[in-house]
C-alpha cells in the first residue's frame, strides 16, 4: 500500500502526473519557441518593410543638369540649367520640398532656394519626371557675373506611400527623416547669407533691384523718387495711376521690409522677392515644420537690356498675367539692345 492506494494504482497516478507535467514542459516550451518564431518573423517582416520602403524611396531624386548649346544665331554657347525630379518607384510619393544647393567649398553646400521648383510638389506620380528651367535663376547666384556657378545639385525631402517621411540631401545620402526635418535644406546662414541671396553686385540678381528700391525709399532725407523711378517696370501701368500721397503712405511700409534669402522664379524671367517686419521675422522657426508669417512679395520682371525690374507690390502678381514685347522671351537675355516697347500689365500694391 501506497499512501493508502495499492502500488499498481499509485505508480498509474505518478505516471498520469509525470505525463501531465511532461506536457506542460513541452507546451511551454513550445510555446516559447512559437512566440521566439514569431518575434523572429515579425522583426524579419520589419526588415524586409523597411528595405521595401528604402527601396522604393531610393526611386526618388532630384538633379540639376547644365548643358552648353548653341545660341539661336550660332554665335556663342548658352549654358542651360535644369532641375530635374523623378519617382521611378511603384507607388506614388507626397508633399516633395526640393531646394536647390550650390558647393562653395569642398564639405559645404549653400542652399539657395527651391528657384523655380514649386514648393511643395503635392505628389510625384509612380513612374514619372518634372522638369523646370533655372538656367536665369542660377545667374543671380554666380560669383562671376554672368556665369552660372560651378557644382549645383538638388535635395529633396518627400513622403512615401506608407506615411514615412525621407530626405535625400545635397550629397545624394538618403535617410529617413530625423526630427529636424527639412529645415536644415532651407537654413538661413548669416555667415554666408550674400551666397543664399546671391552677389549683390550681379546684374542678374533680383534682390539688387528690391534691395535698391527699399533703401531708395528709406533714405535719409526722404525717398530718392529719380531712383525708385527708375527701378519700376515700365511695362505695369499701375505705377503711373498711384497718387503721391499713396506712395508716401506706402513708403512708410516698405522702407520698414528685411529681404528673405530664397528667391522663387514662377518662370525664369519672374521673380518672387519675400520681405516681411523684423517682427515677422522672429516668428521663424528654426526646427521641423512651418510658420505663417505676414510677408510683402515682390514681382519682378527681367526687361531685356535694363535688367530686373518691379512690377508689383504687395502679393504675388501671377506670371501668365505679365506681358512682355512681342518675341522678346526668345532673344537672349544678355542682349544689351534698349528694352522694346509693348510689354504690359498692371503693377498692384
Amino acid at each position: 500500500m501506497i499512501w493508502g492506494a495499492t502500488w499498481w494504482e499509485a505508480a498509474s497516478a505518478i505516471g498520469t502526473v509525470g505525463a501531465v507535467v511532461v506536457a506542460l514542459l513541452l507546451a511551454a516550451g513550445e510555446g516559447a519557441r512559437a512566440r521566439r518564431a514569431e518575434r523572429a518573423l515579425s522583426k524579419m517582416r520589419a526588415e524586409q518593410r523597411s528595405d521595401a520602403e528604402e527601396r522604393q524611396a531610393g526611386m526618388v531624386s532630384a538633379w540639376v543638369e547644365i548643358q552648353a548649346t548653341p545660341s539661336e544665331d550660332g554665335s556663342h554657347y548658352e549654358r542651360k540649367a535644369t532641375v530635374h525630379v523623378a519617382n521611378e518607384g511603384d507607388r506614388p510619393v507626397y508633399n516633395a520640398n526640393v531646394c536647390i544647393g550650390v558647393q562653395n567649398a569642398l564639405d559645404r553646400w549653400t542652399p539657395v532656394g527651391p528657384l523655380a521648383v514649386p514648393l511643395p510638389l503635392p505628389v510625384l506620380a509612380s513612374r514619372s519626371r518634372q522638369s523646370w528651367d533655372i538656367t536665369i535663376p542660377l545667374l543671380a547666384c554666380s560669383m562671376e557675373t554672368g556665369n552660372v556657378m560651378s557644382g549645383p545639385t538638388a535635395a529633396i525631402a518627400f513622403t512615401d506611400a506608407s506615411g514615412e517621411r525621407w530626405t535625400r540631401n545635397f550629397d545624394l545620402a538618403l535617410t529617413r527623416q530625423s526630427k529636424a526635418g527639412e529645415a536644415a535644406l532651407f537654413t538661413v546662414d548669416p555667415e554666408y547669407g550674400e551666397e543664399q541671396l546671391g552677389q549683390i553686385e550681379n546684374p542678374f540678381n533680383p534682390v539688387t533691384t528690391v534691395l535698391l528700391f527699399l533703401n531708395a525709399l528709406g533714405r535719409d532725407g526722404g525717398p530718392d523718387w529719380d531712383l525708385i523711378s527708375a527701378l519700376l517696370d515700365p511695362g505695369a501701368e499701375g505705377w503711373s495711376k498711384m497718387t503721391d500721397d499713396e506712395w508716401v503712405e506706402a513708403a512708410k511700409h516698405w522702407s520698414q521690409l528685411g529681404i528673405a534669402a530664397h528667391v522663387h522664379y514662377p518662370a525664369p524671367r519672374i521673380a518672387y522677392v519675400k520681405t516681411l517686419t523684423d517682427e515677422a521675422a522672429d516668428q521663424r522657426l528654426d526646427g521641423p515644420g512651418y510658420v505663417e508669417v505676414p510677408m510683402t512679395l515682390f514681382t519682378l520682371r527681367f526687361v531685356r537690356g535694363a535688367g530686373w525690374k518691379v512690377f508689383s507690390i504687395g502679393g504675388p502678381t501671377p506670371a501668365h498675367m505679365i506681358e512682355f514685347p512681342e518675341k522678346d522671351l526668345y532673344r537672349d537675355i544678355r542682349s544689351l539692345d534698349p528694352p522694346e516697347s509693348g510689354a504690359s500689365g498692371t503693377g498692384s500694391t
